[in-house]
């Protein structure tokens, strides 16, 4: 079985969802710190100038260095600062399952929750068959932390073969894994747009998109 584990991306481009048609389970990486500078709360969208701009997720500030991603919560008065933030984007003129779902965000739970719903419809919307699961479910040892913990999320799902994305190369050693039994993969460089796939559905196909993933991998 071939799983992938990564942090979750707000609405993200298609090189990040290529990572569903690689795997058989996609595993949510939320049990790690938070990392304000990534794109699990934020993504980059078209303003209304024309230039790119940040479309943040309003979430209460909590500690910088103790934060888990299954930790974040909203502000207080989330839902008013989401309403005005989501003006600044036209995207959000034109009614799509994915932008009524965007705007409708707060039916969920949890920030994580958001995110990860968003991931889980962004590829069936693409007709990409993945499964779905959180890191935070498994109850990994908190102090396995980097490789081990990937290593341990592998073993603890039977995976025989872990993919991963190209920037990952730095960060792990195919030996390790091999000892474990299991397929270290790694995805090649992307060549496609970088775009959302929020905004790019509203010009492209689905099809479109997932043939350009497929071609991807």
């Amino acid at each position: 079985m071939k799983i992938a584990v990564m942090q979750p991306a707000f609405i993200p481009p298609a090189s990040y969802l290529r990572l569903f048609a690689a795997c058989d389970v996609f595993v949510v990486l939320d049990d790690v710190q938070f990392d304000r500078r990534w794109y699990t709360h934020r993504q980059q969208l078209t303003g209304r100038t024309g230039n790119k701009q940040w479309l943040t997720l309003p979430l209460k500030k909590m500690p910088r260095d103790t934060t888990m991603i299954c930790g974040l919560e909203w502000q207080d008065n989330a839902r008013d600062r989401w309403v005005g933030r989501l003006k600044n984007f036209p995207v959000f003129d034109k009614e799509s399952a994915m932008t009524v779902n965007t705007k409708n965000l707060f039916n969920l739970l949890s920030p994580v929750d958001c995110v990860s719903n968003g991931l889980f419809e962004a590829v069936m919307h693409l007709r990409i068959k993945s499964i779905l699961d959180k890191s935070s479910r498994l109850n990994i040892a908190p102090e396995l932390h980097g490789q081990d913990r990937i290593i341990a999320i592998c073993k603890k799902l039977g995976a025989t073969e872990y993919v991963n994305s190209p920037g990952g190369r730095e960060l792990y050693d195919d030996d390790s894994f091999m000892k474990e039994g299991i397929k270290l993969t790694f995805l090649p460089d992307y060549k496609g747009s970088y775009d959302s796939v929020l905004e790019r559905l509203q010009d492209e196909t689905p099809k479109e998109i997932r043939q350009e993933i497929m071609e991807n991998l």
